[in-house]
């Protein structure tokens, strides 16, 4: 996604006004909500092209506090080929797992940057181009044990999936219970990946 924005001057307010209200008036209540609508919208990069820096910008509006986010946070990894640090040996295990696998035509990498998180692998098809996020579910993505046993989230980690789902990102979550049973055949995870990415 690509936006260009182009004002020589911090008192051209009326320039603004996509971003704002009627007139260029600095309006929070519309301009978070239109912010957010046109942000959104991109599902593997955005590129933005301005006239002058972010800090030059008047304050309180949301395009300079977007452009700031985006200066701090915005560095472009999804190509990055290099594998980061595992959070887990279950991460290890599951890296491992993928790598015998799958065949040629696959990647992997770990601890991919989107929207301000981190996901613990993007798995990529580049015969089909398709891409989903795989979430290593360890314990402490769970209130408790009894929440563990159904399946039930934590408040911030559904509002992270449903951000990254917002910007296109499919979901593949694996539990570690699940991953620990003796029971639980791990070939599964392969052809439930496999199958997401055809």
């Amino acid at each position: 996604m690509i936006y260009s924005f182009v004002i020589r001057s911090a008192d051209q307010k009326n320039k603004y006004v996509p971003l704002t209200g009627e007139g260029g008036d600095i309006r929070a209540d519309i301009n978070k909500g239109r912010v957010n609508v046109a942000f959104s919208r991109a599902k593997l990069q955005v590129h933005c092209f301005v006239s002058m820096s972010p800090q030059e910008m008047p304050e309180k509006i949301w395009l300079k506090k977007y452009l700031e986010y985006v200066q701090e946070n915005g560095e472009v990894s999804f190509y990055a080929t290099d594998l980061k640090p595992f959070d887990s040996f279950f991460e290890e295990d599951f890296y491992n797992l993928m790598k015998v696998s799958l065949k040629k035509g696959y990647k992997i990498q770990n601890q991919v940057a989107s929207c301000g998180f981190k996901i613990d692998f993007v798995i990529s098809n580049a015969n089909t181009g398709k891409r989903i996020a795989v979430e290593c579910d360890g314990p402490c993505h769970f209130k408790d044990e009894i929440d563990e046993a159904y399946g039930i989230h934590i408040e911030s980690d559904e509002e992270r999936q449903r951000v990254l789902e917002a910007a296109g990102w499919k979901f593949c979550r694996i539990k570690y219970a699940d991953w620990i049973d003796e029971k639980f055949d791990r070939k599964v995870v392969v052809d439930t990946v496999v199958d997401l990415l055809k």
